[in-house]
């Protein structure tokens, strides 16, 4: 395991002191490394990949200032890189709370189509519901293409398929399987 190089050990001596132009110094040499990384490994946007960015450089700051950071096993990057880890989850997570005020689009549609449902909420529930029904890989790839708005790049990566041709395909057959689901949920109410 690597210990901080000697311009992490300045930085975190700045950041000690108080001097910010560490931190944005800091936020320099790692943000397109970072940007690009929480992009990848949580289908973030641009600017939530940021934002999370940003948070670690503030927890990074508030934790060196509050003596939380001393002596550190390892570079001052790969600490940052943990840090976004935790965050890049929340951030995750929060979404996965927060899924059903996102555009639906086509999946909306078909509820739209097939229901006569009065409350946006209400939809939403009832999409959730013939979703799960479905099982996978229908539901993953429903939910992370319309909830989560992964691209068919990022869902081939996460789920193991071989191209994002492949996972439009599936998300086609996916989206017939949802129809004739809301086909038979409307015939039996």
């Amino acid at each position: 395991m690597k210990n901080p190089t000697p311009q992490e050990l300045e930085w975190l001596q700045q950041l000690r002191e108080g001097q910010h132009t560490a931190a944005r110094e800091l936020y320099r040499a790692y943000r397109p490394e970072m940007l690009s990384w929480l992009r990848r490994e949580f289908g973030l946007q641009e600017a939530d990949a940021a934002d999370v960015f940003q948070e670690c450089i503030i927890a990074l700051v508030s934790g060196v200032q509050r003596g939380k950071v001393d002596a550190l096993q390892c570079t001052l990057k790969t600490f940052l890189f943990a840090i976004a880890k935790n965050l890049g989850r929340k951030h995750f997570r929060h979404i996965q709370r927060n899924a059903n005020t996102l555009d639906l689009s086509e999946a909306d549609t078909l509820i739209a189509e097939g229901l006569e449902v009065p409350f946006a909420g209400e939809r939403e529930q009832y999409l959730m519901q013939h979703l799960e029904a479905l099982g996978d890989p229908c539901h993953s790839v429903l939910y992370m293409y319309y909830y989560r708005q992964f691209t068919h790049e990022v869902i081939a990566d996460r789920l193991g398929y071989k191209s994002a041709e492949v996972v439009k395909t599936q998300k086609s057959r996916c989206l017939g399987q949802l129809r004739q689901l809301f086909g038979a949920g409307k015939r039996n109410n």
